[in-house]
């Protein structure tokens, strides 16, 4: 056996090793983009079109590379902190530029087309980085990840400055700055107010005008901070205002749900979803029809759900195994089976557990179904449900009737209908006999 085993070792390394040197793709060392490329201005919003629009004038050397084509992991700007780290900022946040030391990150790809004739150096061949420059500067490449069709490496350009302009007073309200549902007695995430405040003097003040959410401080320099020490599972708005002196913007922050510690989360023993009907012999099991059978049942509490109906199956019985249905396969008198999972998720699993298996009960329209194990995390947890059903053939009844009355009989088809033979004697499926 153990020779048996090196020899398969050896042949995989051979294996590998011929793909290796297999790799005669011209290896592109140096990257060149000629043009202009744009900065932004102090107040300038980062979206994609400005995004675009600092790009749109640099023209790659040759087409087989590039470093910009719309796709949203293209093209980035990162902002230098105090301590000398970066922040990377998200265009779909569409944050408001404020002044500072910035640099740009992307990819620089040989893909597509080009992929499988042309490659950047590879690191695993001990190939030095490739070179970029990019409108007459030299930008920083790092090792490249090389694939058989495609090849690509983070590259990242020289520093720039935002000069401080003067703005216009505005708040910038993000989403980012509400606080989702924390944990009681824990500390929560500071939040600087100042990084969302632009133009005007600059000499900014912040005030809580009202106090929903006991916990949530507000420091006259703009940092929210706190610590929640009561259970609630309600969220509240609270308005703040901000001054730089002669002019003031009002917002809200929402806040306020604090969950309990994980292991005192009040536990479901039991579920029940109502709204189950049985496909239809005949009826085309796809994407779309998941969605829709799914959809017609509902839970009777919402602290727990059946997840998207992607995550569902259909199994028909074949014999004694179980075949997993395929997409468009019609439904036809048997057996089947449904199988998903009952999740409590979302804000509700920060409250609330689903109990193990041999504690839970889940009905469907007052059916009891089948649970196995599924996983419990701090915010979350599922089971797995399935509940077996049966699409019978009126006729295949009638039959099977028709047959214990007339013990030792036997089907037949005859003209494409069935009869049952019982010695010298023909009847139909309904018991009438044939002369």
């Amino acid at each position: 056996m153990k020779k048996i085993f090196t020899f398969v070792v050896a042949a995989l390394c051979g294996v590998t090793m011929m793909f290796a040197d297999e790799d005669t793709r011209t290896v592109v060392s140096q990257c060149v983009f000629t043009g202009t490329i744009g900065h932004p201005e102090a107040g300038d919003v980062w979206n994609w079109d400005k995004r675009a629009a600092m790009v749109a004038n640099l023209t790659a050397q040759d087409s087989w590379y590039h470093i910009y084509e719309g796709s949203s992991s293209s093209f980035g700007i990162q902002k230098k902190n105090t301590d000398g780290t970066w922040s990377s900022l998200s265009y779909s946040n569409q944050p408001t530029l404020a002044a500072g030391i910035y640099r740009y990150q992307t990819q620089l790809r040989i893909d597509g087309d080009y992929g499988s004739s042309y490659r950047l150096p590879d690191p695993t061949k001990s190939e030095a980085n490739a070179t970029l420059t990019v409108a007459g500067e030299e930008w920083t490449v790092g090792k490249a990840t090389v694939m058989p069709t495609y090849s690509y490496t983070w590259v990242t350009g020289p520093e720039f400055e935002i000069a401080k302009k003067q703005l216009p007073f505005k708040f910038d309200f993000k989403t980012e700055l509400n606080y989702g549902v924390q944990i009681i007695n824990a500390a929560i995430q500071e939040k600087d107010l100042k990084n969302y405040t632009f133009g005007g003097s600059e000499e900014y003040s912040y005030r809580k005008l009202t106090n929903h959410v006991s916990w949530l401080n507000v420091s006259a320099a703009g940092v929210m901070s706190g610590t929640p020490t009561a259970i609630c599972m309600e969220y509240f708005q609270d308005s703040i205002e901000v001054s730089d002196g002669v002019q003031k913007d009002t917002f809200a922050i929402t806040a306020g749900k604090v969950a309990p510690l994980p292991e005192n989360r009040e536990v479901i023993a039991s579920a029940a979803f109502t709204g189950w009907k049985n496909p239809a012999v005949g009826d085309v099991y796809n994407s779309q029809y998941k969605y829709t059978f799914q959809g017609m049942m509902s839970a009777a509490a919402n602290n727990y759900n059946f997840p998207q109906a992607s995550n569902s199956q259909f199994l028909r019985k074949d014999g004694e195994n179980w075949v997993l249905m395929q997409e468009n396969e019609a439904f036809a008198y048997g057996t089947y089976k449904w199988n998903t999972q009952i999740r409590c998720d979302g804000d509700y699993g920060y409250f609330y557990v689903l109990a193990e298996v041999g504690t839970l009960s889940v009905t469907i329209n007052g059916e009891a179904c089948a649970i196995s194990n599924g996983s419990t995390q701090n915010t979350y947890s599922y089971r797995f449900v399935s509940r077996e059903f049966t699409l019978a053939d009126p006729n295949a009844t009638a039959i099977d009737n028709v047959s214990a009355k007339f013990g030792g009989s036997q089907k037949i088809l005859r003209n494409g209908q069935i009869f049952i033979l019982r010695g010298e004697k023909t009847f139909t499926v309904t018991g009438q006999e044939l002369r």
